[in-house]
Protein backbone atom coordinates (compact mmCIF):
# COMPACT_ATOMS: atom_id res chain seq x y z
CA UNK A 1 0.00 0.00 0.00
CA UNK A 2 1.17 3.61 -0.59
CA UNK A 3 1.16 6.36 1.92
CA UNK A 4 -2.12 7.61 2.80
CA UNK A 5 -1.84 10.83 1.19
CA UNK A 6 -1.07 9.16 -2.20
CA UNK A 7 -4.39 7.24 -2.32
CA UNK A 8 -3.80 3.38 -4.36
CA UNK A 9 -5.84 3.10 -7.20
CA UNK A 10 -8.24 -0.09 -6.65
CA UNK A 11 -11.88 -0.65 -8.29
CA UNK A 12 -13.87 1.69 -5.13
CA UNK A 13 -10.49 3.50 -4.11
CA UNK A 14 -10.83 7.37 -3.62
CA UNK A 15 -8.20 8.82 -6.32
CA UNK A 16 -7.88 12.05 -4.44
CA UNK A 17 -6.54 12.92 -0.68
CA UNK A 18 -8.43 12.51 2.18
CA UNK A 19 -10.41 15.36 3.07
CA UNK A 20 -12.21 16.76 6.19
CA UNK A 21 -15.72 15.65 6.88
CA UNK A 22 -15.18 12.51 4.90
CA UNK A 23 -13.74 10.74 7.60
CA UNK A 24 -13.88 11.17 11.44
CA UNK A 25 -12.08 13.77 12.39
CA UNK A 26 -10.72 11.25 15.38
CA UNK A 27 -9.85 8.78 12.75
CA UNK A 28 -7.73 10.91 10.28
CA UNK A 29 -6.15 12.20 13.43
CA UNK A 30 -5.13 8.77 14.55
CA UNK A 31 -4.36 7.76 10.93
CA UNK A 32 -2.10 11.15 9.95
CA UNK A 33 -0.16 11.25 13.46
CA UNK A 34 1.01 7.72 13.01
CA UNK A 35 2.04 7.78 9.08
CA UNK A 36 0.24 4.42 9.30
CA UNK A 37 -0.17 3.92 5.38
CA UNK A 38 -3.76 3.31 4.32
CA UNK A 39 -6.56 3.05 1.60
CA UNK A 40 -10.27 5.05 1.76
CA UNK A 41 -12.83 3.43 0.19
CA UNK A 42 -15.59 5.10 -0.42
CA UNK A 43 -19.12 3.10 -1.13
CA UNK A 44 -20.30 5.63 -3.48
CA UNK A 45 -16.89 4.70 -6.08
CA UNK A 46 -17.71 0.64 -6.24
CA UNK A 47 -19.58 0.10 -9.63
CA UNK A 48 -22.66 -1.46 -7.43
CA UNK A 49 -24.57 -0.12 -4.74
CA UNK A 50 -23.44 -1.46 -1.33
CA UNK A 51 -25.58 -2.44 1.18
CA UNK A 52 -23.93 -4.90 3.40
CA UNK A 53 -20.42 -5.88 3.93
CA UNK A 54 -21.05 -9.09 1.77
CA UNK A 55 -21.08 -6.12 -0.92
CA UNK A 56 -18.10 -4.53 -0.18
CA UNK A 57 -15.95 -7.87 -0.32
CA UNK A 58 -17.10 -8.96 -3.48
CA UNK A 59 -16.36 -5.99 -5.30
CA UNK A 60 -12.80 -5.62 -4.14
CA UNK A 61 -12.72 -9.95 -4.47
CA UNK A 62 -11.91 -10.16 -0.68
CA UNK A 63 -12.84 -12.81 2.09
CA UNK A 64 -15.88 -11.38 3.90
CA UNK A 65 -13.77 -11.94 7.52
CA UNK A 66 -11.88 -9.57 5.97
CA UNK A 67 -14.53 -6.44 6.55
CA UNK A 68 -14.06 -5.66 10.50
CA UNK A 69 -17.46 -4.95 12.67
CA UNK A 70 -16.69 -2.72 15.26
CA UNK A 71 -19.01 -2.11 17.95
CA UNK A 72 -19.42 0.06 20.87
CA UNK A 73 -20.15 -1.48 24.26
CA UNK A 74 -20.30 -0.71 27.82
CA UNK A 75 -19.00 -2.46 30.53
CA UNK A 76 -20.81 -2.95 33.93
CA UNK A 77 -20.57 -2.04 37.13
CA UNK A 78 -18.04 0.38 35.93
CA UNK A 79 -20.31 1.72 33.22
CA UNK A 80 -16.61 1.94 31.01
CA UNK A 81 -17.29 2.10 27.41
CA UNK A 82 -14.51 -0.28 25.10
CA UNK A 83 -14.69 -1.47 21.67
CA UNK A 84 -14.63 -4.74 19.87
CA UNK A 85 -13.53 -5.61 16.59
CA UNK A 86 -14.61 -9.02 14.75
CA UNK A 87 -15.19 -10.00 11.02
CA UNK A 88 -17.99 -8.50 9.82
CA UNK A 89 -19.78 -12.27 9.49
CA UNK A 90 -18.95 -13.17 12.90
CA UNK A 91 -21.48 -12.48 15.66
CA UNK A 92 -19.61 -11.02 19.39
CA UNK A 93 -19.94 -13.28 22.24
CA UNK A 94 -20.68 -10.72 24.70
CA UNK A 95 -19.69 -13.74 27.73
CA UNK A 96 -16.26 -13.53 26.00
CA UNK A 97 -15.74 -9.86 25.76
CA UNK A 98 -16.39 -9.70 29.68
CA UNK A 99 -14.37 -12.00 30.47
CA UNK A 100 -11.58 -10.36 28.41
CA UNK A 101 -12.32 -7.39 30.13
CA UNK A 102 -12.29 -9.08 33.46
CA UNK A 103 -15.72 -7.32 34.16
CA UNK A 104 -19.14 -8.56 34.73
CA UNK A 105 -21.10 -8.03 31.61
CA UNK A 106 -21.21 -5.99 28.53
CA UNK A 107 -23.85 -4.56 26.63
CA UNK A 108 -24.00 -2.99 23.21
CA UNK A 109 -23.97 0.91 24.18
CA UNK A 110 -26.88 3.06 22.93
CA UNK A 111 -26.34 5.12 19.61
CA UNK A 112 -26.52 8.06 22.11
CA UNK A 113 -23.90 6.40 23.84
CA UNK A 114 -21.88 6.44 20.87
CA UNK A 115 -22.43 10.15 19.67
CA UNK A 116 -21.48 11.38 22.97
CA UNK A 117 -18.66 9.63 23.82
CA UNK A 118 -17.06 9.09 20.33
CA UNK A 119 -19.34 11.28 17.75
CA UNK A 120 -19.60 8.37 15.52
CA UNK A 121 -22.67 7.12 13.32
CA UNK A 122 -24.04 3.87 14.40
CA UNK A 123 -22.48 2.81 11.45
CA UNK A 124 -18.96 3.26 10.55
CA UNK A 125 -17.81 2.40 14.24
CA UNK A 126 -13.69 2.66 14.14
CA UNK A 127 -11.42 1.05 16.71
CA UNK A 128 -9.14 4.22 15.89
CA UNK A 129 -9.55 7.51 17.83
CA UNK A 130 -11.01 5.96 20.39
CA UNK A 131 -8.71 7.34 22.99
CA UNK A 132 -7.48 5.41 26.35
CA UNK A 133 -10.83 3.24 25.61
CA UNK A 134 -10.18 -0.55 25.81
CA UNK A 135 -10.33 -2.46 22.56
CA UNK A 136 -10.84 -6.05 21.83
CA UNK A 137 -9.82 -7.48 18.50
CA UNK A 138 -11.03 -11.18 17.55
CA UNK A 139 -7.70 -13.12 16.77
CA UNK A 140 -9.69 -14.00 13.48
CA UNK A 141 -8.55 -10.64 11.96
CA UNK A 142 -4.81 -11.98 12.50
CA UNK A 143 -4.90 -14.41 9.49
CA UNK A 144 -4.72 -10.72 7.16
CA UNK A 145 -2.50 -8.45 5.93
CA UNK A 146 -4.74 -5.45 5.47
CA UNK A 147 -8.46 -5.64 7.14
CA UNK A 148 -11.20 -2.85 6.28
CA UNK A 149 -12.46 -0.92 9.29
CA UNK A 150 -15.08 1.76 9.74
CA UNK A 151 -13.41 4.94 8.92
CA UNK A 152 -16.14 6.81 11.62
CA UNK A 153 -18.59 8.08 9.01
CA UNK A 154 -21.39 5.80 6.78
CA UNK A 155 -20.08 4.66 3.74
CA UNK A 156 -16.26 4.87 4.13
CA UNK A 157 -13.61 1.83 5.00
CA UNK A 158 -10.34 2.23 5.83
CA UNK A 159 -7.94 -0.52 4.89
CA UNK A 160 -4.88 -0.80 6.35
CA UNK A 161 -2.22 -3.82 7.45
CA UNK A 162 -3.72 -6.16 10.07
CA UNK A 163 -0.56 -5.00 12.26
CA UNK A 164 -0.70 -1.11 11.40
CA UNK A 165 -4.42 -1.42 13.22
CA UNK A 166 -2.91 -3.56 16.52
CA UNK A 167 0.10 -0.89 16.47
CA UNK A 168 -2.73 1.67 16.39
CA UNK A 169 -5.18 0.26 19.26
CA UNK A 170 -2.64 -1.60 21.34
CA UNK A 171 -5.45 -4.55 21.65
CA UNK A 172 -6.38 -7.80 23.62
CA UNK A 173 -6.34 -10.16 21.22
CA UNK A 174 -8.72 -12.59 22.04
CA UNK A 175 -11.68 -15.45 20.57
CA UNK A 176 -14.29 -13.29 21.42
CA UNK A 177 -16.57 -14.38 18.36
CA UNK A 178 -19.59 -16.74 18.88
CA UNK A 179 -19.31 -20.51 17.82
CA UNK A 180 -20.27 -20.36 13.60
CA UNK A 181 -23.57 -21.93 12.46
Amino acid sequence: MERHDIIARVRGATDEPMTEGAVHERVRQALEASGTSFVVHRHSGFPVPIHRPEDVARCLGYEIDRIVKTLFLRAEPAREFCLVSVPASRRVSLSSAARALQVDAVFLATPDELRTELGYPARGVSPLGAGERRVLVDARLLEFPTVLIGAGAGGIDIELDTSALMRLTLPTVVDVCEPAG
